[in-house]
């Protein structure tokens, strides 16, 4: 009984197998640009957040020094 006859061969099996792997590696790279994508979108969505909070601060110390200059209140 030949290889042929029992199955696949070893060339066949390897050409299947490198086929296999550069689908597989295909697959990774476009799920690591698309994971880079979403961590500089959040990275970039953190910062917004951090400036935005400053602001608020800011803001809220503006206010509270405006409210003691107020007669009768909180002075």
């Amino acid at each position: 009984m030949s290889e042929e006859e029992g199955g696949i061969t070893p060339e066949a099996q390897m050409r299947q197998l490198e086929e296999r792997l550069a689908e597989e590696t295909d697959r990774l790279e476009k799920l690591y640009v698309a994971y880079k994508k979403v961590e500089d979108e959040l990275a970039e969505r953190n910062a917004i957040i951090e400036v935005m909070e400053k602001e608020a601060i800011d803001k809220e110390i503006d206010k509270e020094g405006l409210e003691s200059l107020l007669p009768g209140e909180g002075g």
